[in-house]
């Protein structure tokens, strides 16, 4: 079966739960780099309102293919999803 793939744009509606699968990688320079995923479309979400625990997952999952569940935080330069959850890889 193949992965579940992002939604496409604007369907990420803020307190709707959905999975969003991509490259996930750290953005920016040292001072104020973030969290973000990449999908297939080439489209960056950023990710915001992480936990010390989150961070911690992130940094043994960078630069690898995961599937999150977020919800929509917004929009900035960038669409804004908070994380609920790591689907995969699992833990």
């Amino acid at each position: 079966m193949p992965p579940p793939t992002s939604p496409p744009v604007g369907e990420i509606r803020p307190g709707s739960p959905t999975e969003l699968t991509g490259f996930l990688s750290r953005k920016g320079p040292a001072e104020t780099s973030f969290w973000a995923v990449t999908d297939a479309a080439g489209k960056v979400w950023v990710i915001v309102e992480s936990t010390p625990q989150l961070e911690a997952r992130f940094r043994n999952l960078q630069n690898g293919q995961v599937t999150l569940q977020v919800e929509s935080r917004g929009r900035a330069l960038f669409e804004q999803v908070r994380v609920i959850a790591v689907v995969r890889p699992a833990p």
